[in-house]
């Protein structure tokens, strides 16, 4: 059945034409072979059966050549030839038992001619022309005595009208075939513009839809642009607009920072980081550095076998393929843009078009989140430590204390003061005194967590949240941190070293009088608010206030905790020297730290 099937679709009108008429030509010679055990047996065959087997062979023979026609178009013109020399030699064979009646001899003829010229080819209908006159000739002069060919006519006119017959059919079917090969000719070119302009109207449409989506993803990243300058919101936005035109895995966004001399890597694996916090990676290595230095996007179709994909941002193995745009935003080169896919060969040279027409839009994304974060930072960070400064703490705190309530975990309060930090002032001077805040702020920034919260609280005072921090942790930590100071020196270089010593008070969530009131919320997104986040992060502030200053009163250079802390020794620092093995949590907190400014 899938023969058939296959041999249908490879037909055509012309092809059909010819199986119909060929099978109707074999079923005239049959009808012929028929006639010949009726007419008198006065012929006898070279072998028994001789008339059945040739016959046999004839049928096979046709069959065999059809399939070979249909089957390709290599060699069907051979194919045709063959069995126009099979007919003409199957006619012959056949004339012998019509010796005694020419008339049928005449209709045998001029049958072949009819098929060949419509069948084969005019030019093998004319060949078969003469050669039929030329057989009938010879077998009217050599043949045995027989009946008139076309009836009973005089003798004299009977060989040229029985010729002219045969040049009469020839004529008629000639033009008839010549019309209709046309015709068939005609209809197969109508039929294959046809097919042409079907396969190019789906090619268009296919066409027009990926413009439109291509439209769509221009329209959303415009829209983006103007909806929010969180990286977060905003890239993930974009991700989602790009992923509809150009399917990848990964979407990275790395920005160059004249700072470092190097890139921040802003969005990779579905991260999002802010510029300060971002990780660093150089901009002369991979393919993102090659882009960089170069100013031309780069597609990568196969990372294994390219020269450049040796490192990536992240040395993921299982990138496969890669897209990489640089970002000119007027006259300056902000970074890189990177699609990966993880299966080798999934970009092309279009969706790499398509990417650089875009850039220009993530460069003026990448442009303003920058900008947004400069004005940021400088809003909520201290110029001079490059600590958060009090406003931004205050609202850092009361999310915190928000999200510690949700998850049920504690936080912890460290107030720290330098002691004797105007005698730092009246001996080396204010510019001294600023160099010393300045180092302070490097060693609070390498000592804790980017998860705590650390912020210049004011003058020589510095507050810090620790997240996820019981009480007994946080005293650990604290005497830790003091410890740390007391063994630095700062300023440095031309000026002196000093030493400084800090006290410090803690407090904790876990504090007695502290206690939150949730109220249900409104947002279906969330369960509860609590509405007295500032009134605890005042009672916490208080209390780590006094404890400080309880600090400063009992000799400086010590940790206490909240007078309203469960934990029952307030001076740390003392209990911390003379406590038992395993009593205090043990909390490795090494930083090895130098000044930067010296």
């Amino acid at each position: 059945m899938a023969f058939i099937r296959g041999t249908q679709v490879r037909m055509g009108r012309g092809g059909r034409f010819i199986a119909e008429i060929t099978i109707v030509k074999v079923a005239i010679l049959m009808l012929v072979f028929l006639l010949t055990y009726l007419l008198p047996q006065r012929v006898v065959g070279v072998f028994p059966g001789e008339r059945q087997i040739l016959f046999a062979v004839y049928l096979i023979a046709n069959a065999l050549g059809l399939w070979r026609y249909f089957s390709g178009v290599a060699h069907r013109e051979l194919t045709l030839r063959v069995l126009f020399v099979l007919d003409i030699s199957f006619i012959i064979y056949l004339s012998k038992y019509f010796a005694l009646d020419r008339g049928m001899l005449l209709m045998i003829l001029a049958g072949l001619v009819v098929y060949e010229s419509l069948v084969v080819g005019r030019l093998f209908g004319f060949i078969a022309l003469v050669c039929s006159i030329a057989y009938f000739i010879g077998f009217s002069h050599f043949g045995p005595v027989s009946a008139s060919a076309i009836g009973k006519t005089v003798a004299g006119y009977e060989m040229p009208i029985a010729i002219g017959s045969l040049v009469i059919i020839y004529v008629f079917v000639f033009l008839v075939a010549r019309n209709f090969q046309e015709m068939i000719g005609e209809s197969e070119y109508l039929a294959q513009e046809l097919a042409d302009a079907t396969i190019a109207s789906e090619l268009a449409k296919e066409e027009v839809v990926r413009r439109n989506q291509q439209l769509s993803t221009l329209l959303q990243i415009s829209e983006s642009l103007s909806s929010s300058l969180e990286i977060d919101r905003l890239f993930k936005n974009f991700e989602q607009a790009i992923g509809n035109s150009v399917p990848f895995d990964n979407f990275s966004l790395l920005v160059f920072d004249a700072e470092i001399r190097a890139f921040r890597v802003l969005v990779s694996r579905h991260e999002y980081r802010e510029l300060s916090e971002a990780a660093v990676f150089p901009i002369d290595k991979g393919v993102a550095g090659h882009v960089y230095n170069r100013g031309v996007p780069y597609l990568v179709r196969d990372m294994a076998a390219d020269p450049f994909a040796s490192e990536l941002v992240d040395r993921a193995d299982s990138v496969g393929s890669l897209i990489c745009v640089p970002l000119h935003y007027q006259d300056d080169m902000l970074g890189v843009l990177c699609l990966e896919n993880k299966k080798p060969n999934a970009f092309s040279q279009e969706e790499l078009r398509f990417v650089e027409s875009i850039s220009p839009l993530v460069a003026i994304a990448v442009n303003n989140v920058v900008s947004f974060q400069i004005i940021k930072t400088a809003s909520s960070r201290d110029k001079l430590t490059n600590l958060y400064n009090y406003f931004a703490f205050t609202q850092r705190f009361c999310e915190m204390l928000e999200t510690s309530h949700r998850r049920d975990r504690a936080l912890t309060m460290i107030l720290i003061d330098l002691d004797d930090f105007k005698l730092v002032n009246d001996t080396y001077g204010h510019l001294a005194g600023n160099t010393v805040l300045s180092q302070m702020g490097e060693l609070f920034t390498s000592f804790f967590r980017r998860s705590d919260l650390v912020a210049r609280y004011g003058g020589e005072e510095f507050a810090v949240v620790l997240n996820n921090t019981p009480m007994d942790i946080g005293l650990v930590i604290a005497d830790a941190l003091r410890q740390c100071v007391e063994e630095s020196e700062f300023l440095g270089g031309d000026q002196p070293k000093i030493p400084i010593t800090v006290s410090i008070g803690v407090s904790s969530t876990a504090d007695e009088g502290i206690t939150f009131i949730a109220r249900p919320s409104r947002r279906r997104d969330d369960d509860h608010f609590v509405e007295n986040l500032e009134e605890i992060a005042d009672l916490m502030l208080a209390s780590a206030d006094a404890a400080m200053y309880r600090s400063k009163h009992d000799g400086k250079n010590r940790v206490t905790a909240s007078e309203y802390s469960v934990f029952a020794h307030k001076n740390f620092t003392e209990y911390r020297r003379t406590a038992p093995d395993g009593a205090l949590p043990v909390v490795n907190k090494k930083v090895t730290w130098s000044p930067q400014r010296v």
